[in-house]
């Protein structure tokens, strides 16, 4: 796709395209936003932006230029879309950055009006006050807060990093006490059972690629977290379900568990959920959390016990651990914009967006 011209003297474009390397956009990274991030390491930025399966090598990130110096840029990784049953052209959207210099003169708008010429559906999470107008004025569509359930095992062993009432530590005994009981194995998973399940999946979700290839570059070969892949099925049904896990490890030793996707049949969604129950207790883990815009996978977790972590206030714990940071509302934003059957993604009963997307499972920093 070629460069483009935006307003006073700004060009738009991919930083492949004008040449501007990934140093130069770590280095802006590391001088304009105003925390540590992983994207100024170069071998996380390579990772995320350039060697996933799509990219091949070839950064798309898009960079706006002013002179031939850079003043804004968009992480933007390009991932394979299924929409409506069908593949599509779709990338995530993460650190939109425009310098100050040049707000208000076109830079901002010019990248998002780049996004929306090249792709069929763009998602992105964690929207700024000063970010959302701009994207609704351009026809994305917004979620205020991605929703989110807990599932609560050692309720002393955070308290002090929690705020639960008496009502919370109430039903947290009540809950935690009856255990999923739903017959399941687990399976050793291979790149054919993964391809099956997934296959399935897509025909009736709405969701970025979740194959073999994709899930290897996004749990396998993350720089810096371990993942656990499952495969559970129903005793009953045969039917299959893919659990994505990973570990947390808080200050005082205690561990919780981040569940970064479940996915596959109906019918062994609640064994899933069976079997994230039978994983915590016997590691004696303190609480697994998951985020998950789908209704019909959330409705499951609700029935299996889980809190949700919106709509149950008297129970609330942190998602940001680095450091640990208790914020109201305990999720994030999202904002999403489809070339065509938009109403498919605005409905979150088919929508399916959790933690394994649009950079929400990044470290805030990597390196010295």
């Amino acid at each position: 796709m070629n460069a483009k011209d935006s307003y006073a003297g700004i060009k738009v474009g991919e930083a492949s395209t004008f040449g501007v390397s990934p140093a130069t956009i770590q280095s802006f990274y590391k001088r304009n936003w105003n925390k540590r991030i992983a994207l100024s390491d170069p071998g996380f930025y390579a990772w995320q932006f350039v060697n996933n399966p799509i990219n091949s090598g070839i950064d798309e990130c898009v960079v706006a230029l002013k002179g031939g110096t850079l003043c804004g840029v968009m992480g933007v990784n390009s991932r394979s879309f299924y929409l409506n049953g069908n593949r599509v052209n779709g990338a995530e959207l993460t650190t939109w950055i425009v310098s100050e210099d040049v707000r208000g003169k076109g830079a901002g708008p010019g990248i998002l009006n780049y996004l929306l010429e090249k792709y069929d559906v763009l998602i992105g999470m964690g929207i700024s006050r000063d970010a959302l107008p701009i994207y609704l004025r351009l026809g994305f569509k917004y979620l205020r807060s991605i929703p989110r359930y807990l599932r609560l095992f050692n309720p002393e062993g955070i308290a002090e990093y929690s705020v639960i009432n008496a009502l919370g530590i109430k039903l947290a005994k009540l809950r935690s006490a009856k255990i999923s009981s739903n017959p399941y194995t687990t399976l050793q998973i291979d790149d054919g059972a993964l391809d099956m399940v997934f296959h399935d999946f897509s025909k009736k979700y709405q969701l970025f690629d979740r194959g073999s290839v994709e899930l290897r570059w996004r749990y396998t070969n993350h720089p810096v977290y371990r993942y656990e892949s499952h495969l559970i099925v129903d005793k009953q049904s045969n039917k299959k379900a893919i659990v994505v896990t990973r570990h947390q490890e808080l200050p005082n030793e205690q561990v919780i568990l981040r569940v970064m996707d479940i996915f596959g049949d109906d019918e062994a969604l609640l064994p899933a959920a069976a079997f994230i129950d039978s994983y915590c207790i016997e590691r004696k883990y303190a609480l697994a959390d998951f985020f998950c815009t789908t209704t019909k996978i959330s409705s499951k977790l609700i029935a299996a016990g889980w809190f949700s972590a919106l709509d149950e206030e008297f129970f609330q714990f942190p998602h940001l651990f680095e450091p640990i940071e208790l914020r109201a509302p305990s999720s994030t934003s999202l904002v999403y914009w489809a070339r065509h059957e938009l109403e498919k993604l605005a409905d979150y009963s088919t929508l399916y967006i959790t933690k394994q997307d649009a950079d929400l499972d990044r470290p805030v920093y990597v390196g010295d």
